[in-house]
């Protein structure tokens, strides 16, 4: 691992606004531009060619964003296990949230591993800020709206979204992200074993562009994860998550009870009115890799005492169960027989 003082030096470099590979690129267009006859430079783009190089470059950027999203699944993965080495400083102490939580923030290894995932998700950001004015850009070629210089008026409309991402504080760019939600989770899960995520404030401290009223606002607890399947009543394998509601299920138990019910059934979560097909929900990888982790933190008994987590653990445990099929998922006529059990209620 590169010495902190170059890494933090490369973080706060990726992410500036004049930073070094900003100003190569800068400097590389505009050799390029000088080499163009500037006859053609203002030309109006034909619009079957135009539109064919605005989807070449939104291409480009849509492959690098994938490259990115491999990077932050690195991060994820190291960061997991980093957290889970961490705690063996501190498995004999008594949970402590506050003090957890400081030593978490304050390892230099961990603190490097979330600077770099935020990079990361801001360059996430940034590409679809880019990619979106692209296409907006095609869109009017596509229309037959003339563009003489697709450079100069992509560079216009695309600083404005650009600056005003910039101008977010950590806290208002990160909130809501649905990444970082999982990386927190993770890491904070990996390194207590199970213990209840903190609200995410206490991950983001307020700056001083942040809003005072931002940490006067009345915010839920800590947040512990159910890892069980309302369906099969067992862990959750090859999770799905419902984008109408915040519950998840196995994905064969949850597909094959649409199907049964004529592809729309009530939520299987007990008290939720909503409605799912399959169009409402979708594969989770970020709950599939914390259950793997869970699932992990079982098998070696470094489950915190109490937690929903180790409730649904010994819920899974019968007298006629192995230790070793604890976790297994219902299979065949088990799964079926629960599945039109589901449906017929």
């Amino acid at each position: 691992m590169p010495p902190a003082s170059k890494r933090k030096k490369h973080v706060v470099d990726s992410d500036s606004d004049g930073s070094d590979v900003e100003v190569e690129h800068v400097e590389r267009n505009d050799n390029i531009l000088q080499k163009v006859d500037p006859e053609y430079l203002n030309k109006p783009v034909d619009l079957q060619q135009g539109s064919t190089k605005i989807k070449l470059i939104i291409n480009s950027l849509t492959a690098l964003a994938k490259d990115l999203r491999t990077g932050e699944e690195t991060v994820l993965s190291t960061a997991s296990e980093m957290a889970e080495l961490l705690n063996e400083d501190y498995k004999d102490e008594e949970m402590n949230e506050d003090k957890w939580l400081k030593a978490l923030v304050e390892d230099e290894v961990m603190s490097h591993l979330e600077e770099d995932f935020r990079v990361l998700i801001d360059r996430q950001a940034k590409l679809k800020i880019r990619a979106k004015t692209l296409g907006d850009l095609r869109d009017r070629v596509l229309q037959g709206h003339p563009v003489a210089d697709v450079a100069k008026l992509f560079e216009q409309r695309v600083a404005e979204p650009l600056s005003q991402y910039r101008a977010k504080t950590v806290r208002q760019r990160f909130i809501d992200n649905e990444r970082y939600g999982e990386y927190r989770h993770l890491v904070w899960e990996s390194f207590t074993n199970g213990s209840a995520v903190p609200p995410v404030k206490k991950f983001l401290p307020r700056d001083d562009n942040d809003e005072q009223s931002d940490d006067e606002d009345i915010e839920l607890g800590a947040e512990t994860t159910t890892y069980r399947c309302p369906i099969t009543i067992q862990v959750l394998e090859d999770p799905y998550s419902s984008t109408v509601c915040p519950h998840a299920f196995s994905g064969d138990a949850i597909k094959a009870i649409i199907q049964q019910n004529h592809g729309s059934v009530d939520c299987p979560e007990s008290g939720c009115s909503k409605r799912l097909t399959m169009s409402t929900i979708k594969p989770d990888e970020g709950l599939a890799r914390r259950v793997a982790a869970y699932k992990r933190r079982v098998k070696e008994g470094r489950t915190q005492t109490g937690t929903q987590a180790k409730t649904y653990q010994r819920m899974e445990l019968s007298d006629e169960d192995d230790d070793e099929d604890e976790d297994e998922p219902m299979e065949g006529p088990a799964l079926k027989k629960k599945i039109k059990q589901q449906a017929a209620e």
